[in-house]
C-alpha cells in the first residue's frame, strides 16, 4: 500500500468558504428587478459561459473581470431577461461577492493544513482563477 505523502486542497469552496456569498447575489438580483437565485445562477452557471463563446474567458485569461462586470454580464442578463432589468444598477457578482468579507477562510480546513505540515507532510493548493495576478516588485 502506498503511503501518503501530501495532500492537495482546492481553494474555492474548499479552504475558502462562500457561505455569505449568497446572500450578497441576492441583494444583487432584487436591486436588478430579479428574483433572488437568478445573480448565484447566472453567476456560477454555464449558460453566460456558452454565451461568451470560445473567446472569451476568465479562467483562459481572454478575458478580465472588469470587462466582465462593466457591461457584459449585465447585457448578457438584459438579452435573458429583456425589460424585467433595472439597467441602471452596476453588479459586481465576482469582484464583491467573492471576497472578504463574504469570501472566507475554513478556519478548520486552515487548521488541516497546518497539522499536516507539524506532521511532515507535503501539501499544495490548486484553484481557478479569474482575477488578473498582479507583479509587484
Amino acid at each position: 500500500m502506498a503511503k501518503v505523502k501530501g495532500v492537495v486542497y482546492d481553494f474555492g469552496g474548499v479552504l475558502l468558504s462562500y457561505d455569505n456569498v449568497l446572500g450578497k447575489w441576492h441583494e444583487m438580483s432584487e436591486a436588478l428587478g430579479l428574483e433572488p437565485e437568478v445573480m448565484h445562477r447566472e453567476a456560477v452557471g454555464t449558460e453566460f459561459s456558452k454565451w461568451l463563446g470560445p473567446d472569451r474567458s476568465l479562467f483562459l485569461g481572454t478575458l478580465t473581470v472588469d470587462e466582465l462586470e462593466n457591461g457584459l454580464f449585465v447585457e448578457f442578463l438584459k438579452q435573458k431577461y429583456g425589460e424585467k432589468i433595472n439597467a441602471n444598477v452596476q453588479v459586481r457578482p465576482y469582484s464583491e461577492c467573492l471576497r472578504p468579507p463574504n469570501a472566507k477562510f475554513h478556519e478548520k480546513m486552515v487548521k488541516s493544513v497546518e497539522v499536516l505540515h507539524e506532521n511532515g507532510f507535503k501539501t499544495a493548493m490548486l484553484t481557478n482563477n479569474m482575477f488578473i495576478d498582479e507583479v509587484t516588485a
